[in-house]
């Protein structure tokens, strides 16, 4: 009986070292993606492919398009 409060004391160390860890690279693999990818911009229109009232009807329909779903909804 002695020895549990031993093993309870292992085993808080134990998960505090691995939460530690995981946190150290989920840092580092949080950094690395925000190397390699850039926020997105507020407006996607360019010169090239401006927004137009079709454009935006088109995206629209195809958004709310039930046939391109899974379960149809």
């Amino acid at each position: 009986m002695a020895k549990l409060p031993l093993y309870a004391a292992g085993i808080t160390a134990s998960f505090t070292i691995l939460l530690t860890a995981a946190a150290a690279q989920d840092a580092a693999l949080l950094k690395q993606a925000q190397e390699i990818f850039q926020p997105l911009p507020r407006d996607m229109a360019s010169a090239e492919f401006p927004i137009t009232r079709e454009r935006v009807e088109l995206g629209r329909s195809l958004f709310f398009d039930p046939r391109l779903t899974i379960d149809g909804n």
